[in-house]
């Protein structure tokens, strides 16, 4: 037998030295992305199906999923009156009769006929006095053993060996036309014959300390468990072995990247803090302050900062990073804070603009709007150090932009952009401390899972004692919420109607883009509502007694601007917009906001639009219109109806996903989180990170003999990328 190295190197070693993975199978398991044997034994089951419990007829309960073992005494089929296929079995375990029905299959005819042993799966009606089930799964049982089906006739059903349990839990895997879930099943039994024990990348001290079995018995486990508690050691071991390496992938990289730098420290952090206390309107919250605390601990420290800080929408982020900011002017060197939009670039110059200059800190605004000659003004302040801070927005990272001593690297809404992006600007100054800030709350679990070696300080409460009320509403009854927008003008105050595409057409290269936090949210409906069009409409037929304007990624620089400054002004009474507005938009006396097409956002998008509103001392209303959404899509509004807080609304939202299905965890590096559900998994998260942390302060190399194929693993996860 092969040595373990040998049998681990075979891992990679292309699938279709497999037996059986050749012809239209391999073209099938390549579409599905299976290109090497470690791909097919990573390729997990999404579903099994449980045959180990048979249950007998006389006793199956109604609208529950059950095995049944019988015999075929009956078998026929016929055409249906609309030209289709039903064929119908009777069987019966001398208890009673099952009846079983199958439309549009019509070579079940040739496979399933009178005599047969068939065991059936599926959930169980009465029809015309029988018990019937409707197109169930199926596995005719034999004495001996048979092959599998041919190429023509690879349908999934499987002959299996007789006994007490002839199927046991069944595996089911994503699959396609060209190659069969229960191909993938034989598929995946054959390789095993050629890895018989791999060695396992995870240290045996980890393994021990979480009683976590070897990755070759979770394979073996995961693929063809005997029973329910296989499964669950296979799926621990392996959920915590995909967490493990995710997060020894960011933080490996975060200690080599620290290798060989000189970062900067910044040693009178709270120069500013009285002046800026007397020139704030507020106090800040003790959330705010603990985050503060957070910033000037790291800043102070000889190590390259690397902070990220999680806020509730209108939590207060900005003041934070303006701490920040004014540490590093204190110091005499430069800070740069992008934003992922010029609206809200322009809320930076607006809000810290006035505090800076009062400060007598020197700052700039760099955007693609500036003038030819502002533009050159700014490229010269900073490469001489005469300019300390730089806001802005993608024009931070163009090559132009040099600076003398950036010592302080502020993203806002990192998310929104790329990693090219976020390299760009840190290559300016690779010893920098970084701080990235986001208004998207996300449990620790999942931050952990995203970011991985980042140090997080959180924002969990908004400073505004004002409420914000949300309502769900049927679009047969948006009047409702028209008129409450009405009223809101009447009492002063202003509005937003939020629309899901600037025209009527689907959105192109210059649409702004939906950042849905869960794709299966995407109504597949016509586009109705676009925000060009509901301003001709508005302006004609609802409010034409008011100023209404149009907010959108279209509209020009300048007259973002115009526009921006009006509204504040409360010159502008409605504007409409797309998810532009979502980040970076802080008007007081906007109370109301109507979100039109509702389902075709996802619920941190939707809690991110109505953070828009109630930033104020007014109470606010955010009214969210879909047409008569589907049960999943009606579900999330509601649950928007009844949560405010962004955190535990994270929470909801995480806990209802499937495993894996987690916006952005497929990082670079971090290879696939295909068994992790972040809220159930929290425990196994944080137990992982500790792993890690422990490892690299061991050996931040993995340099040391027994953590040699520990590397090799890592090595080879981020050769691959996010394969």
């Amino acid at each position: 037998m092969p040595t373990r190295a040998v049998q681990t190197g075979l891992l990679d070693t292309d699938v279709s030295a497999v037996r059986f993975a050749h012809g239209k199978r391999l073209l099938g398991l390549h579409e599905l992305g299976i290109l090497s044997i470690r791909d097919l034994l990573t390729h997990y089951p999404f579903r099994y199906d449980d045959f180990s419990k048979v249950v007998k007829v006389v006793n199956l309960p109604l609208g529950q999923k059950n095995a049944v073992l019988g015999t075929i005494h009956e078998a026929k089929g016929r055409r249906t009156a609309k030209g289709g296929f039903l064929y119908e079995i009777a069987i019966t375990d001398g208890t009673g009769v099952l009846k079983a029905v199958w439309f549009n299959q019509k070579w079940l005819a040739d496979t399933l006929t009178v005599g047969k042993t068939i065991m059936l799966l599926g959930k169980v009606e009465h029809h015309s006095g029988y018990a019937r089930m409707t197109s169930p799964l199926h596995t005719l049982v034999t004495s001996e053993p048979t092959s599998m089906p041919s190429q023509d006739h690879d349908k999934d059903i499987l002959s299996v060996d007789s006994g007490p349990n002839p199927v046991g839990i069944a595996p089911v895997y994503r699959a396609n036309g060209k190659v069969s879930s229960n191909w993938i099943k034989r598929i995946v039994l054959e390789s095993r014959k050629l890895i018989l024990e791999p060695l396992d990348p995870l240290p045996p001290a980890v393994r021990i300390k979480h009683n976590l079995v070897s990755r070759q018995i979770a394979w073996q486990n995961i693929h063809t468990p005997s029973v329910q508690e296989d499964y669950e050691l296979a799926h621990r071991r392996l959920a915590y072995e995909q967490v493990f390496f995710a997060q020894l992938s960011f933080a490996f990289e975060d200690v080599q990247s620290q290798q060989g730098l000189c970062a900067y420290t910044h040693t009178n952090c709270e120069g500013f803090n009285t002046e800026l206390a007397a020139l704030l309107p507020f106090e800040l919250t003790d959330s705010q302050q603990r985050a503060i605390n957070d910033l000037y601990t790291d800043m102070a420290s000889p190590k390259r900062m690397n902070r990220l800080l999680l806020g509730d929408v209108g939590s207060g982020k900005t003041v934070v990073a303006l701490h920040a900011l004014l540490a590093v002017s204190k110091s005499g060197w430069q800070a740069a804070m992008m934003a992922p939009t010029e609206v809200l670039a322009q809320q930076y110059a607006s809000s810290l603009g006035p505090i800076l200059d009062a400060l007598g800190v020197s700052w700039t605004m760099l955007t693609s709007a500036l003038s030819a000659k502002d533009r050159k003004e700014a490229y010269a302040g900073l490469a001489t150090g005469d300019i300390s801070i730089a806001l802005g927005t993608h024009a931070l990272i163009e090559p132009e932009v040099t600076f003398k001593t950036l010592s302080l690297i502020v993203i806002d809404e990192q998310h929104r952009f790329g990693v090219e992006h976020r390299h760009r600007l840190i290559a300016k100054s690779p010893a920098a401390d970084f701080f990235s800030m986001t208004a998207t709350p996300i449990p620790r679990s999942l931050a952990l899972v995203l970011y991985g070696s980042v140090q997080a300080s959180y924002l969990a409460h908004r400073p505004s004692k004002a409420a914000t009320h949300t309502y769900f509403l049927d679009s047969a009854l948006a009047y409702k919420a028209y008129e409450a927008v009405r009223k809101a003008i009447r009492r002063g105050e202003q509005a937003f109607i939020v629309c899901p595409f600037i025209s009527a057409q689907p959105p192109g290269d210059d649409e702004d883009v939906l950042y849905l936090d869960d794709l299966e949210h995407f109504s597949d409906e016509p586009y109705i509502t676009a925000a060009e069009t509901e301003l001709l409409h508005l302006r004609s037929k609802v409010f034409p007694e008011y100023r209404i304007e149009l907010l959108t990624s279209r509209v020009k620089s300048e007259d973002k601007k115009r526009i921006m400054s009006d509204f504040k002004l409360g010159v502008v009474n409605i504007l409409v917009s797309t998810t532009v507005i979502e980040v970076g938009v802080d008007v007081p006396n906007a109370t109301t906001m109507i979100i039109l097409d509702a389902n075709r956002f996802g619920l941190a998008q939707l809690h991110q639009l109505r953070g828009r509103v109630g930033r104020g001392t007014k109470d606010s209303q955010v009214f969210l219109v879909a047409p008569k959404p589907g049960e999943s899509a009606r579900r999330r509004l509601r649950t928007l109806e009844k949560v405010s807080d962004g955190f535990k609304l994270a929470e909801v939202d995480l806990g209802e996903r499937r495993e894996g299905d987690i916006a952005g965890t497929r990082q670079h590096g971090a290879g696939s989180l295909s068994l992790v559900n972040v809220i159930r998994d929290s425990a196994l998260i944080e137990a992982a990170h500790g792993d890690v942390v422990q490892l690299l302060e061991e050996d931040p190399a993995l340099t040391l003999s027994k953590h040699l194929h520990l590397r090799q693993e890592l090595f080879r996860m981020q050769g691959a990328g996010t394969n």
